[in-house]
């Protein structure tokens, strides 16, 4: 039976922040931000192992915490498994995986598989510089995940992290509700005098514009004062180079009228 991994003491928040802090410090283990140490020294512990152990058996790939082909492989030799090793090249890969509670199986890896999956011609693909490397590594996951999957519990190596492109979240497209429309304002003259400006004051007085008019321009403009200034402007300028002469507002509505 498997010895408890419990570490010997129980280490605080405090105590993993310090530790973060002297590793991303250190530069020794590929660690920049002391979040992500922290983050794999967390999973470490509730897994019952020292804080270290995370820094020895992790890699974070991609925002996403990765295991160490090795790190899989000794956890599952250390939980009662055995690895046969059949044939180990640059071409292949191919190793037998026991373990009493889940059975035996033969997991190969070949360069030509990699080639079918579109793994060896990406950008800053291992798999031409270190073929046999990375089909030991496909080979140890998936025959572990394949036998005694518990062990691992989901991680992945970074050899199949950097494999996989980023998962995207789908987008479904759905129709935004309509939005309501707002109520019409019932513009009458103690609502106008609230608002009206001083431009439009001067306007009024100008052309000697009349309440209903008044209130008929806010109901057509609905409200805006800066429009119902140009177009009062427009009219009467047109007014004015048709006929020469300065007529007030309320004559030319009802002569268009």
């Amino acid at each position: 039976m498997e010895k408890s991994l419990a570490p010997r003491e129980s280490f605080g928040i405090e105590d993993v922040e310090r530790m973060a802090d002297y590793i991303v410090k250190s530069g020794l283990f590929g660690m920049s931000k002391r979040e992500q140490a922290i983050s794999l020294m967390l999973l470490s512990q509730a897994e019952g192992l020292h804080p270290m152990k995370a820094i020895q058996e992790y890699h974070i790939i991609q925002g996403r915490p990765a295991m160490r082909a090795d790190a899989m492989l000794a956890r599952f030799q250390k939980a009662g498994g055995r690895v046969e090793w059949h044939e180990l090249t640059d071409s292949k890969a191919r190793a037998t995986f026991t373990h009493p509670q889940g059975g035996s199986i033969t997991i190969e890896w070949t360069i030509q598989m990699a080639k079918n999956a579109g793994l060896i011609d990406k950008t800053g693909s291992n798999w031409k510089r270190y073929p046999r490397a990375m089909l030991r590594a496909r080979v140890i996951s998936e025959g572990i995940r394949t036998i005694y999957p518990g062990v691992i519990a989901g991680i992945y190596t970074p050899e199949e992290i950097v494999d996989t492109p980023p998962e995207v979240p789908e987008i479904i497209d759905a129709e935004a509700p309509e939005p309501e429309p707002e109520p019409e304002v019932e513009w009458d003259i103690e609502k106008i005098r609230e608002v009206v400006t001083d431009d439009l004051k001067n306007l009024v007085k100008k052309y000697k514009i009349k309440t209903p008019d008044l209130i008929e321009l806010f109901e057509e403009f609905e409200g805006d004062q800066q429009k119902i200034i140009e177009h009062v402007e427009s009219l009467m300028k047109k007014e004015k180079k048709k006929n020469g002469n300065g007529k007030n507002f309320e004559s030319l509505i009802k002569e268009e009228a």
